[in-house]
């Protein structure tokens, strides 16, 4: 036993022999089990919503710029593929019938290409993919840091 409750049972039982039981019973229920300095108030909450408020709002727009970076990302490629597409097919035309080992050929290249641009956007989706888990576990960990410090 702590000697908080040694304290919180000698008090119960001295109030007991000075009142009755019911209100000594009522006495120590209105009272915290731990120190006043302990509890948690009003604003101490508040403090917490709004950083919890705070570090979410980060977390969206972190989330919107990935988005935003993802959706320009993929805008680029599908330029450059389709601006590589038409190159050849206006390569094809100015060759005429017959050049299909020239066509082979560039197909073959134009498919290292795209294989090579697949894996650069690869590895990049993966580091920013990778970034923002971090971040996030950042910011989780920093929350529940700022609860424990400020609850506790």
């Amino acid at each position: 036993m702590s000697s908080d409750e040694s304290i919180r049972l000698r008090l119960h039982r001295r109030l007991t022999e000075l009142l009755d039981s019911d209100l000594a019973d009522a006495m120590m229920e209105s009272m915290p089990p731990m120190r006043w300095d302990q509890l948690a108030t009003k604003d101490d909450v508040a403090r917490l919503d709004a950083r919890s408020e705070r570090l979410e709002s980060a977390l969206v727009d972190l989330g919107d710029r990935f988005e935003g970076a993802l959706a320009d990302t993929e805008e680029r490629v599908g330029s450059a593929i389709r601006a590589q597409g038409e190159r050849l097919d206006s390569a094809i035309r100015a060759q005429g019938e017959g050049l299909e080992g020239l066509i082979d050929a560039q197909g073959h290249r134009h498919a290292g290409e795209l294989a090579l641009l697949e894996g650069r956007l690869s590895v990049r989706y993966i580091e920013t993919t990778r970034m923002i888990v971090f971040a996030m576990m950042t910011l989780f960990v920093g929350v529940v840091a700022v609860m424990v410090t400020t609850v506790g």
